[in-house]
């Protein structure tokens, strides 16, 4: 199997009038932890809008993460990021030396990206769900991914104490993971890094599945990630 090699650069937007560099083939936001300003935001819309590509990692909001715009500008896009706290009851991670608040993905939507791994478990460490929002046009979106039933999206998780409400939290499968496409109308012009019609992002609910500590789980992280890199880059 063959695999495109990837020179990672920083790119800082918090300029004046900020762009995406225009030979970024794919614009990665791992886990934020202070929400990004106007000027940051604009600029990713504009990458992503004009055929760019991205992928979007958020991790559950706590007193040391704050993600609001960001999530706001997923909205727009068709995407909700959803405040809340995923907690797997299953027991299937203990198997592997994990708790419930590292749930394992074990349901696979038929998607590019997903179709290959049906009998792979992945493992993402505090987490929060990622589901289709309102439907707007110009945007196209896909499940990727999901936990068992035996799992909840706990709203109430800041107190230090999980305690699950059925009547108020969402039970299981839940959706960990997004694949976009938003149609670039026509006469747009394409970034020259893409040379692409559409722009297409990723949105996963825990930039923890990808840390060097997770990627060593025997499991299917390391070809989800890279399933998610070659989709993003029509590889």
């Amino acid at each position: 199997m063959l695999f495109r090699s990837f020179i990672v650069k920083t790119v800082s937007l918090l300029e004046k009038t900020p762009t995406v560099p225009a030979d970024c083939t794919v614009l990665l936001v791992g886990g934020p932890k202070n929400d990004l300003i106007s000027v940051e935001i604009d600029a990713i819309k504009k990458f992503v809008e004009g055929g760019g590509r991205a992928m979007f990692m958020l991790n559950p909001l706590t007193k040391n993460v704050d993600t609001t715009a960001l999530a706001k500008l997923l909205d727009d896009w068709s995407v909700s990021v959803n405040d809340d706290l995923v907690v797997d009851l299953s027991g299937v991670g203990q198997l592997f030396g994990t708790d419930e608040f590292s749930p394992l993905v074990t349901k696979y939507e038929n998607h590019a990206i997903t179709r290959e791994m049906s009998s792979t478990a992945a493992l993402f460490p505090l987490a929060r769900s990622v589901t289709p929002g309102a439907v707007k046009g110009g945007v196209t979106v896909e499940k990727l991914f999901g936990t068992s039933a035996k799992s909840y999206a706990v709203k109430d998780f800041r107190s230090g104490k999980i305690a699950i409400d059925p009547k108020r939290d969402t039970a299981g499968p839940i959706n960990l993971g997004i694949a976009a496409i938003y149609n670039v109308p026509q006469g747009s012009s394409a970034p020259d890094a893409t040379k692409a019609s559409n722009g297409r992002f990723v949105v996963t609910g825990s930039s923890r599945f990808v840390t060097n500590s997770t990627l060593g789980f025997p499991g299917g992280n390391k070809d989800l990630f890279l399933n998610m890199m070659n989709w993003l880059t029509n590889d």
